[in-house]
């Protein structure tokens, strides 16, 4: 007979190996309607089971059904190369980002699990890696569970939801019914893309300022023309808003140094100047988010284009100018 090599789904496996260990007797017709699977699928399972994982199985005929002649068996533990232990280390740390979030019990409960699942000696200690990297990413927002949830299950519904939220730009609570398009993590925080009746345009909201929600009967339909992915690429970090225009910044050599080792927008172009200055160009709406990293490299960078980001470059200067003499 050949020996399967493909590894059924693992809900299979359990369902399997848990009833065999209970000795209730399992049968093919019942794997067959509880996974609503065909029988040749079903008969694989047990082949898998005895060959690959080296059961003790046997078909009892008074009982009609699978058992396990060995009484003590259990299934192999998970085995996971050194290259794997340590990409489960590196996504445990930075899913702890989300600590405080919906799914934080849920990766704590999975991460337990499969630490459960690794057998007593492992090649490498995942605890010993934590001597070797360490991660800094930043505070992350707290969510409440129940926002979370309605609103996934609203994007994927396409269900329209009422809501409270505050504005933390003008400082008020606004009453207004979204149609939930997507939910993107940005920078620790969570956000809602959504279509806002109020405003008549796809907006964005942070999760952690919806006030009040509530669930709707009313189905939607994506704004003709909307595309999530290029709806995140236009942006320079998360704010939006405005036409997209060709911004060009011309940086020192010594800022340079740093600026081109980055990926800054998936629109840039990088244009090497005499004496190792830089100049960069991106096309993006011109957004409090682009004024603020032109402005944190200080003296060492100028805005070329486009003249909105000059003017407000300028006035920005001139009130930070204005602060430090009145002080």
């Amino acid at each position: 007979m050949t020996r399967p090599s493909t590894r059924p789904p693992i809900a299979r496996l359990h369902w399997w190996d848990a009833a065999l260990r209970e000795n209730r007797y399992p049968t093919i017709a019942e794997c067959m309607e509880r996974f609503e699977i065909s029988t040749r699928t079903a008969y694989r399972d047990l082949d898998y089971l005895r060959y690959q994982m080296n059961a003790p199985l046997a078909y009892d005929r008074q009982r009609r059904g699978y058992c396990y002649t060995d009484p003590g068996f259990l299934l192999p533990a998970v085995r996971l190369s050194d290259g794997e232990i340590i990409a489960l280390f590196l996504a445990e740390k930075i899913l702890k980002q989300y600590r405080g979030t919906p799914y934080a019990d849920y990766l704590r409960e999975a991460f337990d699990k499969i630490r459960a699942a690794l057998p007593d000696e492992v090649s490498l200690d995942p605890s010993g890696l934590s001597e070797a990297l360490s991660f800094d990413l930043g505070p992350a927002r707290p969510v409440e569970v129940d926002v979370f949830q309605t609103l996934l299950r609203a994007v994927r519904e396409r269900r329209s939801i009422d809501m409270v939220y505050f504005s933390q730009a003008r400082g008020v609570e606004t009453e207004r019914r979204v149609d939930p398009l997507h939910l993107h993590a940005f920078s620790g925080d969570w956000y809602l893309i959504a279509f806002c009746h109020l405003r008549g345009e796809v907006r964005d909201f942070a999760l952690s300022r919806i006030r009040r929600l509530e669930g709707t009967d009313e189905r939607f339909s994506p704004p003709a023309g909307f595309d999530r992915d290029a709806y995140l690429g236009q942006a320079f970090g998360l704010l939006k808003g405005g036409t997209p225009q060709e911004v060009a910044v011309w940086f020192d050599a010594y800022q340079a140094r740093w600026v081109r080792e980055r990926q800054w927008h998936p629109t840039q172009v990088l244009e090497e100047q005499p004496g190792g200055a830089l100049i960069l160009r991106m096309t993006v709406p011109v957004t409090d988010d682009v004024l603020r990293w032109v402005l944190s490299y200080g003296s060492h960078c100028r805005v070329l284009a486009p003249a909105e980001l000059q003017a407000k470059v300028r006035d920005e200067v001139e009130k930070m100018r204005a602060g430090l003499m009145g002080s």
